[in-house]
This record gives structure tokens, C-alpha cells and sequence, in this order.
């Protein structure tokens, strides 16, 4: 899931000031699909603060951060996935919950020691996590780290994973054909593995443009999907099998990136964010911006506006047959496809920064922190039912 995207997104939150400045035209012009007739909607639904997500702060408690990075569902029930800061060293914390109200923390004693998880999916018969690692305090070495499980409740570290050694992997996205893993390498060239079922990973050779990357690869019925990289124009990467990737342009405009690949029922989504060049002292900050397509083949620009989608502070996330869903702290939408959003039950007053969501069935389960007035961030879990 999303866990890998925190530092971007927080860094466009942050910096986005909406209707400050008016967003480019959208290129090329698109107009709103047919609302879709076998879209679901959502029952009544009311929000509550899980339980077993201590997030630190007891008697004895060190005071480190802590948080909760990425989840996903699978047929075992809920797994997140996240990490706990001392001491500038962060140690892996993994979540399971069979309902998505009660969590309980699992993980083998000492195979999370300095592995900061940013991310998990699930697998052929399981869940498999993903994590940077480092071979000393100091974090001068790191590596990807696999972990597999197949209830979730029990995990194993994966032995040295060939190619791992001086990657930053940030990505991971599974599911009954296989595992694949992206990131960078230490010279900031790409790096992926694959695994056909969660047990062993291979670093694989990819066929991809030299100015390009792998961000944000996403499963779907005919392969896989990612986009392009953050620091160019956006691009829809496709693959069948996660080695040779083709792309199509999202937008041709230069001061435009991707951040965020939603893959809906009806459509795909892409959040992004529109810097444009400004004249000498003139403040021009970054707004954020989104596009959707059919088929990830004709691109355009959503409307801006109120719209979740494009509001700087939220994630969209799909939502099985009720379409999308959108989330922040303090509000939650559905839309059957990106373009109209009706809002849902509010999920927080808005002091929880949430990194991911989850949807299965009429269960939405969004993971974060809060920060405290120490300073101290403490991972927390909500869900809808």
C-alpha cells in the first residue's frame, strides 16, 4: 500500500496552498464518465478508535516515535505495518487484526531490530512485508528486507535476498500471481524483485527508459501498473510481468509530477503536484493536483477545487464496488469514480495523520499517528464498520 509515499505526501501537504494560485488547463480535456450503475453505496457507518495500538506513552515508556506506515486486507484478516523510533534507530512494528477493531502486536522478537517496515501485501497463501534495514545505528548500509507470513500472525525473515545490499526499496504490491518490490539503488537507479509466491525474492534486470522509475506499482487483473517517477512529467508504466514496462504520458506539462496511483473499479486515479516556475522573490507554492482515466490510456486533469482528490491533505484509496474512497484526519468521501464525491461520517478531529486506508467489504480501516504536545508521534488505527 502507501506507507513508502509518507515524506512526498507530508512534503505536499505541507507546501500546498490551494486557490492561491489558478492550476494549468487540463491537457487534454476530459469530461465526466457515465456514472456507473452497479456502483454500491455505502451503509451507514460509524468510525471508532481500535484497540491494541498502544502508541507508546505508558509507565516505562521511552518516549520514542512511533508509527503506523501501510495496511492491507487479505483472507486472514488486517495486517500494518509501521516502526518505533529510539535513539534515532527504528525498530519494525507489525499489527494483526482479524476484524480491523482489535490489533494485536506481532512480529518475531529481534528480526525487526533497525528494519523501519514501510510497506506490505499480500501474497500467494499470506502477507509478505517489506523494510528498509541497516547494519549499524548510524543507518550507512541500507538494504531491503523481505518478511513473510501466511496468517499474519506469524512472521519469518527472509535469509539475504540476492541484490539487496545498498537499495532503498519503497514500494511493494502482491497478490495471487506474485510479489514485486521497487525502489532505488544507492546511485538512485531503479531496483525491483520479484517472487512468484512470497517465499524467495529475486533482484530482477528491468526494461525501463533510462530517465525513468518505478513508483507506486500497483496489481490489476492484466499485470501491473506503476508510474513513472516523481521527478519528471507524470507517466503510466504497464507491465505483464513486472520486468518489461511501456509508457503513456499522463500530462506533457513540465512543472507536474505523480505521487499517488489509485487503481479504482471504474477508472484510475493519479494525486500529483503542479510547481510552477514563479518570478524572482515571488513565492509560488506547490498545489496539488490529480487526473483519472478509463483505461490508463487517455489522460486528464481533474476538476480542482473542493474536491478530496485534488485537496492537498487527502489519500484516495480504492473501494471495491463502492468505487473510492478518500480520507484525512478529519474527513472521509466516496465517489464511484474520482469525479463527484458525497462525504461520509467524519473519522477524527483532524490530529491524526493518516498514511494509508484500507477497504474490504464496508470495512474501511486507516492507519497514521497523532503527535502529542511532547512532540512524540503515536501510531493509531481507526475503522469504519
Amino acid at each position: 500500500m502507501r506507507g513508502r509515499l509518507l515524506r512526498l505526501w507530508c512534503w505536499l501537504i505541507a507546501s500546498a496552498v490551494l486557490g492561491c494560485t489558478p492550476a494549468p488547463s487540463p491537457t487534454p480535456p476530459v469530461t465526466p464518465p457515465p456514472v456507473p450503475v452497479d456502483v454500491v453505496p455505502w451503509p451507514d457507518i460509524v468510525w471508532s478508535t481500535a484497540d491494541g495500538v498502544t502508541g507508546g506513552g505508558g509507565a516505562g515508556d521511552p518516549g520514542g516515535d512511533e508509527m503506523v506506515a501501510a495496511v492491507i486486507a487479505g483472507a486472514e484478516g488486517f495486517v500494518a505495518v509501521g516502526y518505533r523510533e529510539n535513539d534515532g534507530v527504528r525498530d519494525g512494528r507489525i499489527w494483526f487484526s482479524e476484524d480491523g477493531v482489535s490489533w494485536m502486536s506481532v512480529g518475531a522478537l529481534g528480526a525487526l531490530d533497525a528494519v523501519e517496515l514501510v510497506d506490505v501485501a499480500t501474497a500467494p497463501e499470506g502477507f509478505v512485508a517489506l523494510g528498509v534495514g541497516t547494519l549499524g545505528a548510524a543507518a550507512e548500509r541500507p538494504h531491503a528486507v523481505f518478511l513473510r507470513s501466511r496468517d499474519g500472525r506469524s512472521w519469518d525473515r527472509l535469509g539475504q535476498v540476492p541484490g539487496s545490499a545498498e537499495t532503498y526499496p519503497a514500494w511493494l504490491a502482491g497478490g495471487a500471481d506474485g510479489v514485486v518490490a521497487a525502489g532505488t539503488d544507492a546511485d538512485g537507479a531503479p531496483a525491483a524483485w520479484m517472487s512468484p509466491d512470497g517465499r524467495a525474492f529475486e533482484r530482477v534486470a528491468i526494461e525501463l527508459a533510462p530517465d525513468l522509475s518505478i513508483t507506486d506499482p500497483q496489481v490489476m487483473d492484466n499485470g501491473y501498473v506503476a508510474l513513472g517517477g516523481s521527478g519528471r512529467p507524470p507517466v503510466l508504466l504497464r507491465s505483464r510481468d513486472a520486468v518489461r514496462w511501456t509508457a503513456t504520458q499522463i500530462d506533457m506539462a513540465a512543472d507536474v509530477s505523480a505521487a499517488r496511483l489509485i487503481p479504482g473499479q471504474w477508472g484510475l486515479v493519479v494525486q500529483g503536484a503542479w510547481a510552477p516556475t514563479c518570478a524572482a522573490n515571488a513565492s509560488c507554492p506547490a498545489s496539488a493536483i490529480a487526473w483519472w482515466s478509463q483505461d490508463g490510456s487517455d489522460w486528464g486533469r481533474l476538476p480542482g477545487g473542493a474536491s478530496p482528490v485534488s485537496n492537498g491533505g487527502s489519500i484516495v484509496v480504492p473501494a471495491g464496488m463502492h468505487g473510492l474512497l478518500a480520507i484525512d484526519g478529519a474527513s472521509a468521501w466516496a465517489s464511484p469514480d474520482g469525479w463527484a464525491w458525497r462525504p461520509l461520517p467524519e473519522p477524527g478531529d483532524g490530529s491524526m495523520l493518516v498514511n494509508d486506508a484500507v477497504v474490504l467489504g464496508d470495512i474501511i480501516v486507516a492507519v497514521g499517528a497523532v503527535y502529542g504536545e511532547d512532540g512524540i508521534s503515536r501510531g493509531k488505527i481507526v475503522v469504519a464498520k
